[in-house]
Protein backbone atom coordinates (compact mmCIF):
# COMPACT_ATOMS: atom_id res chain seq x y z
CA UNK A 1 0.00 0.00 0.00
CA UNK A 2 1.46 3.49 -1.18
CA UNK A 3 0.80 6.26 1.67
CA UNK A 4 2.06 9.73 1.61
CA UNK A 5 2.67 11.55 5.65
CA UNK A 6 1.99 14.97 6.65
CA UNK A 7 2.52 17.17 9.45
CA UNK A 8 0.06 19.80 10.58
CA UNK A 9 -0.13 21.82 13.75
CA UNK A 10 0.82 19.01 15.67
CA UNK A 11 -1.54 16.09 13.77
CA UNK A 12 0.43 13.76 11.51
CA UNK A 13 -2.41 11.82 8.85
CA UNK A 14 -1.50 9.23 6.63
CA UNK A 15 -2.75 9.98 2.41
CA UNK A 16 -4.05 7.19 0.86
CA UNK A 17 -5.36 7.42 -2.46
CA UNK A 18 -8.06 4.72 -3.05
CA UNK A 19 -6.67 2.99 -5.97
CA UNK A 20 -3.60 2.09 -3.78
CA UNK A 21 -5.66 0.17 -1.19
CA UNK A 22 -7.55 -3.21 -2.60
CA UNK A 23 -11.10 -3.28 -1.55
CA UNK A 24 -12.14 -1.25 1.30
CA UNK A 25 -10.12 -0.19 4.04
CA UNK A 26 -11.62 -1.56 7.72
CA UNK A 27 -11.78 -0.50 10.97
CA UNK A 28 -9.23 -3.25 12.02
CA UNK A 29 -6.88 -2.42 9.09
CA UNK A 30 -6.85 1.43 9.80
CA UNK A 31 -6.10 0.60 13.75
CA UNK A 32 -3.81 -1.32 12.77
CA UNK A 33 -2.17 1.24 9.82
CA UNK A 34 -2.43 4.22 12.46
CA UNK A 35 -0.70 2.28 15.77
CA UNK A 36 2.54 3.94 16.65
CA UNK A 37 4.29 0.40 17.28
CA UNK A 38 2.94 -2.02 15.30
CA UNK A 39 1.59 0.08 11.87
CA UNK A 40 3.09 3.14 10.84
CA UNK A 41 1.43 5.50 13.37
CA UNK A 42 -0.52 8.49 12.48
CA UNK A 43 -3.68 10.48 13.86
CA UNK A 44 -5.46 8.96 11.25
CA UNK A 45 -5.86 7.58 7.63
CA UNK A 46 -7.24 10.59 4.83
CA UNK A 47 -8.63 8.47 2.06
CA UNK A 48 -9.05 10.26 -1.27
CA UNK A 49 -8.74 11.94 -3.61
CA UNK A 50 -12.65 10.16 -4.48
CA UNK A 51 -15.35 11.45 -6.97
CA UNK A 52 -18.06 13.78 -5.39
CA UNK A 53 -21.17 15.25 -7.33
CA UNK A 54 -21.25 18.27 -5.69
CA UNK A 55 -17.45 19.14 -4.99
CA UNK A 56 -14.02 19.18 -6.59
CA UNK A 57 -13.06 16.22 -4.37
CA UNK A 58 -14.60 14.37 -1.48
CA UNK A 59 -12.52 12.84 1.46
CA UNK A 60 -13.13 10.49 3.83
CA UNK A 61 -11.16 10.66 7.33
CA UNK A 62 -10.79 8.03 9.04
CA UNK A 63 -9.86 7.97 12.99
CA UNK A 64 -7.33 5.79 14.60
CA UNK A 65 -10.16 3.26 15.73
CA UNK A 66 -11.30 3.33 12.68
CA UNK A 67 -14.18 5.25 12.90
CA UNK A 68 -15.31 8.42 10.00
CA UNK A 69 -14.69 11.74 11.04
CA UNK A 70 -17.41 14.40 10.17
CA UNK A 71 -14.67 17.00 9.49
CA UNK A 72 -11.02 17.75 10.66
CA UNK A 73 -9.38 21.02 10.29
CA UNK A 74 -5.79 19.85 10.01
CA UNK A 75 -6.55 16.78 8.49
CA UNK A 76 -8.19 19.12 5.86
CA UNK A 77 -5.20 21.90 5.64
CA UNK A 78 -3.03 18.34 5.40
CA UNK A 79 -5.49 16.82 2.11
CA UNK A 80 -5.52 20.47 0.59
CA UNK A 81 -1.78 20.36 0.70
CA UNK A 82 -1.10 16.58 -0.84
CA UNK A 83 -3.48 17.73 -3.88
CA UNK A 84 -1.60 20.63 -4.17
CA UNK A 85 1.56 19.08 -4.01
CA UNK A 86 0.08 16.14 -6.47
CA UNK A 87 -0.67 18.35 -9.16
CA UNK A 88 -4.35 17.95 -9.01
CA UNK A 89 -5.52 21.61 -8.25
CA UNK A 90 -6.82 23.15 -11.15
CA UNK A 91 -9.19 25.63 -9.60
CA UNK A 92 -8.84 28.02 -6.48
CA UNK A 93 -10.19 28.24 -4.77
CA UNK A 94 -11.74 24.37 -4.46
CA UNK A 95 -14.09 22.52 -2.84
CA UNK A 96 -13.94 19.48 -0.91
CA UNK A 97 -16.58 17.17 0.09
CA UNK A 98 -16.63 15.85 3.75
CA UNK A 99 -19.74 13.80 5.96
CA UNK A 100 -20.21 17.23 7.52
CA UNK A 101 -20.43 19.18 3.71
CA UNK A 102 -18.63 21.13 1.58
CA UNK A 103 -15.14 22.57 2.65
CA UNK A 104 -14.19 25.83 0.47
CA UNK A 105 -9.96 25.84 0.18
CA UNK A 106 -8.00 28.54 -1.17
CA UNK A 107 -4.33 28.97 -2.28
CA UNK A 108 -2.99 32.03 -0.94
CA UNK A 109 0.15 34.01 -2.04
CA UNK A 110 2.05 35.72 0.28
CA UNK A 111 5.55 35.62 2.26
CA UNK A 112 4.89 32.18 3.46
CA UNK A 113 4.89 31.12 -0.16
CA UNK A 114 8.16 32.93 -1.24
CA UNK A 115 9.83 30.15 -0.27
CA UNK A 116 10.06 26.57 -2.30
CA UNK A 117 7.73 24.12 -1.18
CA UNK A 118 6.02 26.66 1.10
CA UNK A 119 2.40 28.23 0.23
CA UNK A 120 -0.61 29.58 2.63
CA UNK A 121 -3.52 27.45 3.01
CA UNK A 122 -6.88 28.89 4.22
CA UNK A 123 -10.31 26.76 4.91
CA UNK A 124 -13.55 27.87 4.71
CA UNK A 125 -15.33 25.28 6.92
CA UNK A 126 -18.73 26.33 7.72
CA UNK A 127 -19.99 27.15 11.38
CA UNK A 128 -19.11 24.89 14.61
CA UNK A 129 -22.19 22.69 15.80
CA UNK A 130 -21.21 21.98 19.10
CA UNK A 131 -18.90 24.55 21.29
CA UNK A 132 -16.87 23.78 24.50
CA UNK A 133 -16.79 25.70 27.14
CA UNK A 134 -13.05 25.73 26.99
CA UNK A 135 -11.38 27.64 24.27
CA UNK A 136 -7.81 25.88 23.48
CA UNK A 137 -5.25 28.87 21.46
CA UNK A 138 -2.55 26.90 20.07
CA UNK A 139 0.94 28.62 20.05
CA UNK A 140 5.05 27.68 19.22
CA UNK A 141 6.83 26.68 21.27
CA UNK A 142 4.10 23.73 21.62
CA UNK A 143 1.65 25.26 24.49
CA UNK A 144 -1.85 25.36 24.72
CA UNK A 145 -3.53 28.45 26.53
CA UNK A 146 -6.78 27.59 27.86
CA UNK A 147 -9.33 30.69 28.19
CA UNK A 148 -13.30 30.19 29.63
CA UNK A 149 -15.80 30.78 26.95
CA UNK A 150 -17.98 33.77 27.60
CA UNK A 151 -21.54 33.16 28.27
CA UNK A 152 -22.99 34.05 25.07
CA UNK A 153 -26.34 35.88 27.16
CA UNK A 154 -23.65 38.36 28.86
CA UNK A 155 -22.30 38.85 25.37
CA UNK A 156 -26.05 40.38 24.18
CA UNK A 157 -26.18 42.54 27.49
Amino acid sequence: MKYAKYHGLGNDYLVIRPDDVDGELESKQVQLICHRNYGVGSDGVLLGPLPSDTCNFRLRILNPDGSEAEKSGNGLRIFSRFLYDQGLVHENPFTVETLDGTVVCIIKSGPASQSPGRSLLALIMGQAKEISQLFFRASFPRQAIIYPVLNTYSLKH
